[in-house]
């Protein structure tokens, strides 16, 4: 009687990973037409280029979104093979990135045939799970906007394993884009001087300190940070200060060189956000404290159990 043998194979596939709304609220902010087919652009052409020039079948794709706030179409991401997961956020954090790591750390230990690994994200809180998919010997690739692309997470995965997104999206798009960028780093008319932090000062005022441990801890995902909902936040951190009081708090971290704060054209009215000082000392103790508490454990021993 012949038997059956399970044929074998050393086919490599890839596996992505999107935060949908990192890339939704980047384009939207930056004045690009309707974000929501944009978006699905992206992610359509990351996986035709994987298939093209990276030869691997992206077999699994999952993309992490509160879709109860945005406009994206859940049946044209279903079309294009992405299973959506649906994550809460709030005004102080976006809940995608969590998820999205524990769902990477599952792939990784339970499906060995997945040897590439490509995050459409570029927030740092990604740092821990890039690298320890490094150790495990595992490809990453991340592809995002450079505009919103964390400098440490590029350092991480270095220049050959990132994928500028405004390469995979129409050219009148990277048009509007690019020129978002031009136009930021322009002197200012006002000043005729770059936008440029102070000369950096150690934030010794305990409320200050506080104030910029908040920032760097619930906001440093974000490459800019919008000041209305983080003054929301600290009027929750700091009930007992007046407004002004806080605000006073955002003027000490301009003036010491942690953050500086810009101007944003949006529409119906413009806004303000704050840009962190990544180099300044004060922040990268307070980010180095952060960055220590990894997710990586704790997400492996949920897979495990």
């Amino acid at each position: 009687m012949a038997t059956l043998s399970v044929p074998t194979t050393s086919a490599r596939y890839s596996a992505l990973f999107a935060d949908l709304e990192n890339i939704y609220y980047y384009l939207k902010n930056n004045g690009v037409p309707n974000p929501e087919q944009v978006t699905g652009e992206l992610i359509r052409e990351t996986r035709n280029w994987l298939q093209r020039e990276w030869q691997e079948p992206c077999i699994i794709m999952i993309g992490y979104a509160d879709f109860d706030q945005l406009d994206i179409s859940l049946g044209d991401l279903y079309l294009m093979g992405l299973e959506p997961r649906t994550v809460v956020s709030t005004e102080h954090k976006n809940a995608a990135d969590m998820r999205l790591c524990i769902d990477a750390l599952e792939v990784l230990y339970t499906r060995p045939d997945i040897q590439t690994f490509v995050l459409i994200a570029g927030d740092r809180d990604y740092i821990p799970l890039v690298q320890h998919l490094q150790r495990q010997a595992r490809q990453v690739l991340i592809v995002s906007f450079r505009g919103n692309l964390s400098g440490d997470l590029l350092h991480i995965v270095g220049e050959s394993n990132f994928v500028d997104a405004e390469k995979l999206v129409s050219e009148s798009v990277a048009r509007l884009l690019h020129a978002r960028a031009s136009t930021r780093a322009r002197p200012s008319a006002a000043s005729g001087t770059l936008n440029t932090f102070n000369p950096p000062l150690p934030v010794e005022d305990p409320d200050t300190y506080r104030c910029l441990a908040i920032l760097v801890n619930e906001f440093g995902a974000y490459h800019e940070v919008w000041l209305t909902p983080f003054l929301r936040r600290l009027n929750e951190a700091f009930p007992l200060l007046a407004n002004y009081e806080r605000q006073a708090l955002i003027s000490n971290l301009v003036s010491l060189g942690a953050i500086r704060v810009e101007k944003r054209e949006g529409n119906p009215y413009p806004y303000s956000v704050a840009i962190i000082n990544w180099n300044h000392p004060t922040v990268r103790e307070v980010n180095q404290t952060r960055l220590g508490e990894t997710i990586a454990p704790a997400a492996k021993a949920s897979v495990e159990e």
